[in-house]
């Protein structure tokens, strides 16, 4: 019994970990700006002003205001997006967001 126990939690805390870890297109597509945290303590970043991705202004957003931000560049004029544009697929983009919500209350 205990070891099925020790295995569950070992499975529990590899599973989060994992859920945390950014996929690739997020990597290739927004550290730059945003940083793996979303924190956006990044040079471009700063000089832009980007927001941080855990913020509650973000967070707000619906899943829909966050596909068409990321995919279709929507409120995004100083630093457009339109990544379905550059080939990310939308199932990426929706990666994207699952990881982003992931942030939400990371400090």
């Amino acid at each position: 019994m205990k070891t099925l126990f020790a295995v569950l939690l070992t499975l529990t805390f590899v599973s989060a970990a994992f859920a945390q870890e950014p996929p690739a297109s997020f990597e290739k597509n927004c550290i730059t700006c945003h940083g793996v945290d979303g924190k956006a303590n990044t040079t471009a970043g700063k000089k832009m002003n980007i927001p941080d991705l855990a913020s509650a202004a973000v967070q707000k957003l619906s899943d829909e205001q966050m596909f068409d931000t990321i995919a279709n560049g929507i409120a995004h004029k100083q630093y457009p997006h339109a990544f379905s544009k550059k080939g990310v697929s939308g199932l990426e983009i929706r990666e994207m967001i699952k990881y982003i919500r992931s942030l939400k209350g990371a400090k």
